[in-house]
């Protein structure tokens, strides 16, 4: 029982407050600081964490200020972050006032071939050779990587291999023993596996050994998971949502439910969701064409022959518009 006393004791601590006192530096609220502080701890003992929280919730804040925190307990001097373009100028203006060398790259420089077809590369490829244990990756959107393999078109038949951003990261990791932090909001589109790949670019520190993932030998130590539910008792995982975040750390007012986002109030929507069913447009005559492929090409690569008919479906089922743009193309 007393193990247990101190064990909960540790786990429920709070933070202390950092050192930076900047202005323009927005610090976390109460529902982010336990999630860091159980990334922090993850990221102590295995040396990355996965976080997996819904849009609106502030990963980037959070991911910001685990990094300052690394920074001052002096185990890091500098964040590569991958992630989306078009959130590259609000990564920079969360870590700028932490004063962490910082260096922005979006996911497909990692899966560019060569200079040629993406000008970063050049600039990436030196960070990742030269980087140390005094680096934190940041993986914005790491579902943008969970696929681990990709099909290519080799001797006329589709072959798996192993995606160029892997074949990057994993060496780099493995050698700098660099910290890794994947941010996500939905980390599963289709199976557990797409989860599985994405917790591959954590550092391979799992204690029980696994045959997942390529086989036998071949990631010993990945993490994984067999189902999703696995996430949250995952030793380098957590997730956290907003029904989540209403229901623990949410204040009620006569406007209804608001969480404080140091002392600005933002409401949490009620949201009642309605059925609604509608024929699809020309449904035999589209079903038809389907069923016999006439929108299959001839192209000799298998994966492009059915490329158009999937865009159909895609716009059958959005809006007759779209169904007569990409038929008339």
């Amino acid at each position: 029982p007393w193990d247990i006393y101190l064990k909960t004791l540790n786990a429920l601590r709070s933070l202390d407050e950092p050192k930076l006192q900047r202005a323009n530096y927005r610090k976390p609220v109460g529902f982010q600081t336990d999630v860091i502080a159980t990334a922090l701890r993850q990221i102590d003992e295995y040396g990355g964490a996965m976080v997996v929280a819904s849009t609106g919730l502030g990963k980037t804040v959070i991911a910001a200020d685990i990094a300052l925190r690394l920074k001052e307990a002096e185990s890091i001097t500098n964040v590569l972050v991958i992630g989306p373009k078009a959130v590259e100028k609000s990564w920079y203006a969360h870590l700028s006032p932490t004063g962490i060398y910082t260096r922005y790259f979006n996911p497909s420089v990692l899966d560019a071939s060569d200079s040629t077809r993406n000008s970063n590369l050049p600039e990436l490829e030196e960070i990742l050779a030269t980087m140390d244990d005094h680096w934190l990756i940041i993986i914005d959107e790491s579902h943008e990587f969970r696929r681990h393999q990709q099909e290519v078109w080799q001797d006329g038949q589709p072959r798996q291999v192993i995606r160029l951003a892997f074949d990057r990261l994993l060496p780099a990791i493995k050698r700098s023993k660099a910290k890794v932090l994947l941010l996500t909001g939905t980390p599963m589109s289709t199976g557990p596996e797409n989860v599985n790949s994405q917790l591959l670019l954590l550092p391979h520190t799992n204690p029980q050994s696994s045959s997942l993932l390529g086989g036998a030998g071949r990631y010993p130590h990945a993490w994984h998971i067999h189902i999703l539910a696995d996430l949250k008792n995952l030793p380098v995982g957590s997730a956290i949502t907003t029904p989540y975040v209403a229901r623990h750390y949410g204040v009620k007012d006569e406007r209804g439910i608001y969480i404080d986002y140091n002392s600005e109030r933002r409401y949490i929507p009620q949201v009642v969701l309605y059925r609604v069913n509608a024929p699809l447009p020309l449904e035999d005559k589209i079903a038809s064409a389907l069923k016999n492929r006439y929108f299959t090409t001839t192209s000799k690569h298998q994966m492009y022959r059915t490329t158009i008919e999937r865009t159909v479906r895609l716009a059958w089922s959005s809006s007759p518009w779209a169904l007569r743009d990409v038929i008339s193309k």
